[in-house]
């Protein structure tokens, strides 16, 4: 099967999200159930704390499914400290140092290195996308990169991923595969860890390829 086909499904129907929403529903449903088997005192308070349990369970997934970027952002929030955001601008001064001298190949070691060592610095994505892409001019690979970043689980909004989208919207219109770039879009616009005018500028988007679908 062709990835691409492949990777439109999985953007275009979400299917984490659907099954989140059934496991918060088979919990509710069990929390509903058991309040309705109470026979004694007794067996009401273990009945209350087992329904609370469940009601708990329905709530975290249907936050999940429903509040992908308020969860992200949280966990990012415990996650990262402030010293490691301090120690940013320290990873990224030798790849655009190597950038700048046109020694890509130091700079993509550096890049992979970087990732390897830690995954959840957007900045050190986006100049391995500019390295191909601005650089190399091997858009092909840009294109690729950006995709791969995107179908992180722990992908977190941040304007880092509207940059990233801008591109992507670009690369896929040089190859006439816009509708990638719609399905992208969509996905990242349902999440609400983005900010109101960064909701608006990928809603801008949309409706502008969108628009030149219909043309």
């Amino acid at each position: 099967m062709n990835m691409d086909i492949v990777r439109a499904f999985l953007y275009k129907y979400d299917l984490k999200k659907y099954i989140l929403i059934i496991i918060g529903c088979y919990f509710a449903y069990i929390g509903i159930k058991d309040l309705s088997l109470v026979s004694d005192d007794l067996g009401l308070i273990f009945t209350l704390l087992i329904s609370l349990f469940c009601f708990l369970c329905a709530s975290i997934c249907f936050v999940i499914a429903f509040l992908p970027g308020f969860v992200h952002a949280f966990v990012a929030r415990l996650i990262w400290n402030p010293e490691k955001l301090k120690n940013i601008p320290e990873i990224l001064s030798p790849i655009q140092a190597a950038i700048n001298r046109e020694n890509y190949n130091q700079a993509l070691q550096i890049i992979e290195e970087s990732i390897h060592a830690d995954p959840d610095i957007p900045e050190v994505w986006l100049l391995k996308v500019e390295t191909f892409q601005d650089c190399l001019g091997q858009n092909d690979k840009a294109l690729e990169i950006i995709e791969q970043y995107f179908q992180r689980e722990e992908l977190t909004p941040c304007d880092t991923n509207i940059s990233m989208l801008m591109r992507y919207t670009e690369l896929c219109e040089d190859i006439d595969q816009s509708e990638m770039a719609v399905i992208l879009l969509k996905h990242e616009h349902k999440k609400s860890g983005y900010s109101p005018d960064q909701q608006k500028l990928i809603n801008n988007r949309i409706e502008y390829l969108t628009s030149r679908f219909r043309a």
